[in-house]
């Protein structure tokens, strides 16, 4: 294929290439050394000394997570035997990209232990790092055990590098940023990449690289395939389909509940905001934000990143999720389980949101980097706990 492709340290199996059969198995490869470019990964930390967090706090609140009742949608795969494993797996999936045409992608699917293939389940996407590795991210997260004990489904997708090997910038995620040369100083554009499929499409050039540090591939039309992918192997609920990431997986969290916002059911960006200009339109679902307060990489107040990029601040984004849920402008502390501490971890939600939905912001102790402890996940999965499907189970009593 013509798609720009990341190498996967593993042994292929080439067997049933019409369905989804694992590409690559355990043991992981060797761990990525996590860097500080644009939106790359980095490793747990409890955090340095305490700041006051960036939002206002007007009162105190506590927000009320009894699961929902909805009717559940199931996908083609309900009634018939999963194809994923119990364990994390690679898996192919032939697409069709809007402007490349047929291309070979990769992801990593979690299928929780003992699931009744008659009985959807929710289904969470979660999206590495720039240079991130889709089986090294699920072999360092919790959500496999969180899926096992609360009965639902984890995908890790992979992002592309480029196809000629000659960007350092690695893997990551189309936000639609590339070929705005608004989103970065010319420092920045002068460490940024052209990658092979957004030279075809004009967007940049060698010399012109127009802050560009992603493939043009279409990452939003690649998820939307791959959810239809799972869901013809596997019995999900249509209706409880998430997307969650960090850095620039959280960016790409963004551009995807933007761009397929009826299968997108939920949002939880974790230390990655929008580049200036592209935020898009925010749909009306749940969304949580979790963030380091001292984090320059992706700094949360909107100003100039360390290395030279323009973010939206998370206030802004926040905002935008409020307006579209019908919130109020005002923010509020709300109390969830795992406030205070080493990192004092503290929310704060826009409240009086129409329907039930909710927008929350939560901020830690913390740079570029995931909370101890698991606590990333395990606010993640508190949160969207309401909105996820009933057939899990124990969803808000998360240790």
């Amino acid at each position: 294929s013509n798609a720009d492709r990341d190498s996967i340290s593993c042994i292929r199996d080439r067997r049933d290439r019409g369905g989804s059969v694992p590409v690559c198995r355990h043991p992981p490869p060797p761990r990525i050394t996590p860097t500080t470019m644009l939106g790359s990964p980095s490793p747990r930390e409890g955090g340095p000394s305490c700041t006051l967090p960036t939002l206002l706090l007007l009162f105190s609140a506590t927000l009320s997570f009894t699961p929902r009742a909805h009717a559940l949608r199931p996908s083609k795969g309900c009634g018939t035997p999963s194809r994923f494993d119990k364990t994390p797996t690679v898996y192919e999936i032939e697409g069709v990209d809007p402007e490349f045409g047929a291309n070979t992608r990769t992801f990593v699917a979690v299928q929780p232990e003992g699931v009744d293939q008659s009985t959807p389940v929710s289904l969470l996407l979660f999206f590495h790092g720039q240079f991130g590795n889709a089986l090294v991210t699920a072999d360092l997260s919790d959500y496999g055990r969180l899926g096992e004990k609360h009965g639902f489904m984890t995908v890790f997708p992979q992002g592309l590098g480029n196809d000629l090997g000659l960007s350092l910038c690695g893997t990551g995620w189309n936000t639609g940023a590339n070929g705005d040369a608004d989103t970065c100083t010319s420092a920045a554009n002068s460490q940024s990449c052209c990658y092979n499929s957004c030279s075809r499409l004009g967007k940049c050039t060698i010399t012109e690289k127009n802050c560009g540090w992603s493939t043009c591939y279409d990452d939003v039309h690649f998820t939307a395939e791959l959810v239809e992918h799972v869901g013809d192997r596997a019995c999900i609920d249509l209706d409880a389909v998430f997307v969650s990431g960090a850095s620039n997986g959280g960016m790409v969290s963004f551009t995807v509940a933007d761009g397929i916002p009826g299968v997108i059911a939920g949002v939880v960006p974790v230390f990655g905001l929008p580049l200036r200009g592209h935020l898009g339109t925010a749909p009306a679902i749940p969304y949580m934000f979790l963030s380091g307060r001292q984090d320059r990489v992706v700094p949360i107040d909107g100003s100039l990143s360390d290395q030279g990029w323009y973010y939206v601040s998370a206030v802004d984004a926040a905002a935008a999720y409020a307006k579209a849920n019908g919130c109020s402008d005002d923010t509020v502390a709300v109390a969830t389980p795992y406030d205070g501490g080493a990192i004092d971890l503290a929310c704060t939600e826009h409240p009086d949101c129409a329907g039930d939905t909710a927008v929350l912001t939560c901020l830690y102790d913390g740079g570029h980097s995931l909370p101890p402890n698991q606590i990333g996940e395990g606010i993640t999965v508190w949160f969207l706990s309401r909105y996820m499907n009933a057939t899990a189970q124990q969803r808000v009593a998360i240790e």
